[in-house]
C-alpha cells in the first residue's frame, strides 16, 4: 500500500482477513495489528505489546483498503460506473465508486478487478481534485477461506 501526500510517499505492506461474522483483521508490517470488529477498532502494537480501542465511527485510513467497504458501498452507493482497462496484457474491469463523507483526500475509489481470474487486483483512492492518495495492491488474494474467531482477537 502506498499513501501519498504534498510531502511524502509511506509505503506499507501486510495481510488483510476478513469474515462476514467477526470482522476485519490488518496485519501492517510487521508492527501493528488493527481489528474492526462490530463497532470498535482494536490495535495492538507488537514491538510494545501497547493495546487500545477506538470507535469504529474514527475515520480510520487502513478500514478503506478492505474489499468489504467497496462491497457495501456497491449496495448503498447511488453513483457506480464501470469500465475496462487492459493494462500489461492483462484486461480488468475497473468499478468507479464515490465514498461518503465529508474527506477531501478520500473521496473516491477505482477497484480493478482481473477478469481472468475474477479477484480484485488493484485499489486506487482519489482526492477531491482527481489526485491519486493511495494506491493497494492485492496480491495472493483468496476468496471465502473458512477463518477461526481468534484470528480476530488481541490478547
Amino acid at each position: 500500500m502506498k499513501i501519498k501526500n504534498d510531502k511524502q510517499q509511506i509505503s506499507y505492506s501486510g495481510r488483510q482477513y476478513y469474515d462476514s461474522r467477526y470482522g476485519e483483521r490488518f496485519d501492517l508490517d510487521r508492527d501493528r495489528v488493527i481489528v474492526y470488529s462490530g463497532n470498535r477498532i482494536f490495535v495492538k502494537n507488537t514491538d510494545n505489546s501497547d493495546k487500545y480501542s477506538m470507535k469504529k465511527n474514527f475515520n480510520s485510513l487502513f478500514k478503506f483498503c478492505f474489499i468489504g467497504e467497496y462491497i457495501s458501498l456497491l449496495y448503498t452507493n447511488e453513483k457506480i460506473d464501470n469500465s475496462f482497462k487492459k493494462i500489461n496484457d492483462l484486461q480488468y474491469q475497473v468499478v468507479h465508486l464515490d465514498i461518503p463523507g465529508n474527506n477531501k483526500n478520500i473521496n473516491r475509489a477505482e477497484l480493478y478487478i482481473d477478469l481472468k481470474h475474477n479477484i480484485p487486483t488493484y485499489l486506487k483512492i482519489f482526492d477531491s481534485t482527481g489526485r491519486n492518495r493511495i494506491e493497494v495492491e492485492y496480491t495472493d488474494f483468496k476468496a471465502n477461506v473458512e477463518m477461526n474467531a481468534d484470528i480476530f482477537k488481541i490478547n
